[in-house]
Order: structure tokens, then sequence, then C-alpha cells
């Protein structure tokens, strides 16, 4: 992984998330990038923003996106 994506990557191994040390793919789906911004400003992104966040959505991106309603 080089690049931009390579150096994002990085930065969001330092953060102690669980899923964070997976295969480039497990980041796809937003949800280490989520964990990562409630673990930085938990007052913005708190529980019930990353409440909304589909852990679940497999493949299917339109599940992926329906959390931004606001």
């Amino acid at each position: 992984m080089e690049g931009l994506s390579g150096s994002l990557i990085h930065w969001l191994k330092t953060f102690n998330i669980e899923g964070v040390n997976g295969p480039v793919e497990s980041f796809f789906d937003g949800v280490v990038i989520s964990k990562v911004l409630n673990n930085i400003d938990s007052e913005f992104f708190d529980e019930a923003w990353l409440s909304k966040i589909k852990t679940d959505a497999g493949t299917n991106w339109r599940l992926k996106v329906n959390f931004i309603t606001y």
C-alpha cells in the first residue's frame, strides 16, 4: 500500500481500535474510521452517532451509506 491510502492506513493503525489490524478490505465499510473518529472526539462522534454505523452491511452499499441522515 503506497501513497495517501497507505499513509491513512498507517495512521489508523496507531489507534488501539478493534479491527484496525485486519486486511485492507476491512477499511472499506467505514467501521474502523468511525471508531477512530469516536476515539478522537467522543463528544461530537458520540455513542448515538456510532450506533448508526452499519457493522453488518456486507457488500450492500445502500446499507453502508444509509447512516448519513443529517
